[in-house]
């Protein structure tokens, strides 16, 4: 696959409530990369989703300038954003802001390069 590497974002899960995901090292992305959403509908609602970025994981979140998806409602949505990965800090965590959804099942991929194959 020429390098390409996919890494898991978030999960297909299902998302009852505003909140934020887990933080997941991307440090060894760089280069060009792609951020992909795949999420079914909402029941009513939208949910916006954007990623954040921190240097440590745990502290310091910030939003990424450019990586954040057009708000899904009750049509499902898949969408993909270009991104140059060398912006990114170490660690991303993905954000879901839900407005009047009770519930939207979604995930989230980072399609890229990485510096160091092991």
């Amino acid at each position: 696959m020429n390098g390409i590497s996919v890494t898991s974002l978030a999960v297909a899960a299902s998302i009852a409530a505003t909140g934020n995901g887990a933080a997941v090292d991307v440090g060894a992305y760089h280069g060009l990369c792609q951020l992909v959403l795949n999420a079914g509908p909402t029941n009513a609602g939208t949910d916006t989703i954007k990623l954040q970025h921190s240097d440590d994981g745990s502290t310091g979140w910030t939003d990424v300038a450019g990586a954040a998806f057009a708000a899904v409602g009750t049509a499902a949505s898949d969408q993909s954003v270009m991104f140059n990965a060398d912006r990114f800090k170490k660690f991303v965590r993905v954000v879901d802001t839900l407005v009047t959804a009770t519930s939207v099942v979604r995930s989230v991929s980072l399609v890229g390069k990485k510096q160091y194959a092991f």
